[in-house]
C-alpha cells in the first residue's frame, strides 16, 4: 500500500487543499453577490436611494450654515433636541403619522424651527448593516412624505417652514 507525502496523511492534506479551494470560490461568489446588491440598492429609488458623497457634503454644509439665535428663544436647547428626535423617531416609525409631524411644526416658531433643524443634523438609517437613508431634516420630510402620494403633507411643511428661511430650493 502506497503512503501519501506525509505517511497516511496525503489524503487528509488533498482534501484540505480541495476545501480551501472551494471555500476561495464560495467567497468569491459570496462576494460579487453582495457587490450586485449594493450595485441594486444604489440604483433603487426610495427609501434605499443611496445618497452620494455630494449630496451629504452640501447638506452637512447646509446644517453648518444654519444659524440659530439662541438667545432670543423661548425653551432650552435639549427641548429642541427632544423635539428634533421625536420627529426622527415619528419619521422612522412602521406607520408614520404625517399629521402628527406637521402639528408639532406648525407650534413652532421661526426661530424655534431653526432650532429643531440644527439639532437633527445629518442622520443615517441603518438596516441590516446598511445605510438605506441618509440626510438632514428636510430630506427626511421629503423621504416620509413621498410615499403618501394623495395627501399634500410636503406642500404642507414647505409652507410651514417657510417663515424659518432654510428649507432647501431642491427639495
Amino acid at each position: 500500500m502506497a503512503k501519501g507525502i506525509l505517511g497516511d496523511d496525503g489524503p487528509t492534506i488533498w482534501m484540505l487543499i480541495a476545501c480551501i479551494l472551494f471555500w476561495g470560490k464560495i467567497t468569491d461568489w459570496w462576494g460579487s453577490a453582495t457587490n450586485k446588491v449594493d450595485d441594486v440598492i444604489k440604483t433603487t429609488s426610495g427609501v434605499f436611494q443611496s445618497q452620494t458623497s455630494d449630496d451629504l457634503s452640501l447638506m452637512q454644509k447646509q446644517v453648518a450654515a444654519w444659524t440659530v439665535p439662541w438667545s432670543t428663544l423661548p425653551k432650552k436647547k435639549i427641548q429642541y433636541t427632544e423635539i428634533a428626535s421625536k420627529l426622527w423617531t415619528e419619521m422612522k416609525a412602521f406607520s408614520v403619522d404625517e399629521a402628527k409631524i406637521i402639528a408639532t411644526c406648525t407650534a413652532l416658531s421661526a426661530g424655534e424651527l431653526r432650532a429643531v433643524a440644527k439639532e437633527f443634523g445629518v442622520k443615517k438609517e441603518r438596516t441590516f448593516g446598511m445605510t438605506v437613508w441618509e440626510g438632514h431634516i428636510f430630506a427626511a420630510f421629503a423621504e416620509v412624505c413621498e410615499d403618501n402620494i394623495i395627501s399634500d403633507d410636503l406642500t404642507q411643511l414647505r409652507t410651514i417652514w417657510k417663515k424659518s428661511g432654510i428649507w432647501p430650493a431642491n427639495i
